[in-house]
């Protein structure tokens, strides 16, 4: 079975930085990296430039994107082992009392399950996610995933292998 590559999307709000990843050896391997400015402040107009980047290139349009969001909030909680949507419903829940100004999205992520779930927490606000989402769409993209830049970081730099993805769609 062959694995395919993975394309991750950095959007920042100055410019945007892309990494293509292939297989190899039993891990990844950069095969392409790219970075540029964004040429205008208008959404078609950056949506028209990364389209014309895929379209070179000729990448697919499943990406995995990363963003800035320095207002999100984040927390640690403890809930009783809960799984599915009894879960989701316990973040959404514990974000609704965080007083987070505009509508948020919540991020979550188990830590630790035993007799209590350890839960990571974030909420980032749903203007910002719908911003790039709409961008992506116009530019012929597909987000897989979306992840906290930040986040990531942070967690590469401690050697853990578990960020929590944005969960975007109906169910919030």
């Amino acid at each position: 079975m062959k694995t395919r590559n993975i394309a991750g999307l950095y959007l920042r709000d100055d410019g945007w930085s892309f990494v293509e990843l292939e297989p190899k050896a039993g891990g990844l391997q950069v095969k392409k990296t790219y970075e540029d400015k964004w040429r205008s402040t208008q959404m078609g107009e950056r949506a028209i430039q990364l389209r014309i980047f895929r379209e070179h290139n000729r990448l697919g349009s499943q990406v995995i994107v990363a963003f800035d969001e320095p207002d999100a909030l984040w927390n640690q909680v403890e809930f009783p082992v809960l799984s599915g949507n009894d879960l989701e419903l316990a973040v959404k829940a514990a974000v609704g009392e965080w007083g987070f100004s505009g509508e948020p999205m919540p991020i979550y992520q188990v830590i630790e399950s035993s007799e209590r779930l350890k839960v990571r927490i974030g909420v980032v606000g749903r203007q910002i996610l719908d911003y790039w989402v709409n961008l992506l769409e116009e530019a012929g993209l597909t987000p897989s995933g979306f992840v906290l830049a930040a986040q990531a970081l942070v967690e590469a730099e401690l050697g853990q292998k578990t960020t929590a993805f944005i969960h975007y769609g109906a169910s919030w």
